[in-house]
């Protein structure tokens, strides 16, 4: 069966959202000058252009809630399924969208990400200078968006019970991101975590 024009656009959007979280992940485990992230920053920046090429609005906006990511308002379920810990960076940061150019490179797309997952700059973002610390970074081909007392997703469209379900899959995720982190540094296992994460979400799915 063909795919339509709409089925493709959708289906590059959902990749590059599922390229920025992988991106993001890789940094955070190997660290900012590992062959391993430079890898994923090409592929985010192949993937953006896809997307683009697909029929996606350019600059492509990506919008963010404290449970999901977003396009044009609509839920990214499948890459917010293991977005926890780059959601958690973006609020601490009060973000509430980026927006990128097309003409993004990989080198521009890692001071980007000193700028979102290094602790040091969590006051980077502060309302009354972030323009001028992307700037300073060197970043001409992102923007970011400040959230405001309405959520980038429409709330009351939220159904209780699937933001729990969302929040136990993204916590196991994460512990499983984190362990592979700890092994990746020759550390011990966090095993109790990892199985408290998983017991929460088989009582989700218990009759």
């Amino acid at each position: 069966m063909t795919r339509t024009q709409t089925e493709l656009r959708e289906s590059a959007i959902v990749q590059f959202a599922h390229a920025l979280v992988t991106a993001a992940h890789d940094y955070a485990i190997n660290g900012r000058d590992s062959t391993h992230v430079l890898l994923s920053l090409h592929a985010l920046v192949r993937s953006l252009r896809a997307a683009i090429a697909a029929g996606a609005e350019s600059p492509l906006q990506l919008q963010f809630s404290d449970d999901r990511m977003h396009y044009e308002g609509l839920p990214l379920l499948a890459p917010s399924l293991q977005a926890r810990d780059l959601l958690h960076e973006l609020a601490a940061r009060d973000i509430a969208a980026l927006t990128f150019g097309s003409e993004l490179e990989a080198e521009e797309a890692l001071r980007l990400f000193d700028l979102l997952l290094q602790p040091q700059n969590v006051e980077a973002f502060d309302r009354a200078h972030r323009e001028q610390a992307m700037l300073a970074f060197g970043i001409r081909n992102v923007r970011s968006t400040s959230r405001t007392p309405a959520d980038p997703s429409d709330r009351s469209a939220n159904v209780a019970e699937a933001i729990d379900d969302l929040r136990h899959y993204q916590a196991l995720a994460a512990s499983l991101q984190h362990n592979h982190a700890r092994a990746h540094r020759d550390q011990g296992l966090a095993v109790d975590r990892s199985e408290e994460h998983t017991s929460e979400l088989q009582s989700q799915f218990r009759i």
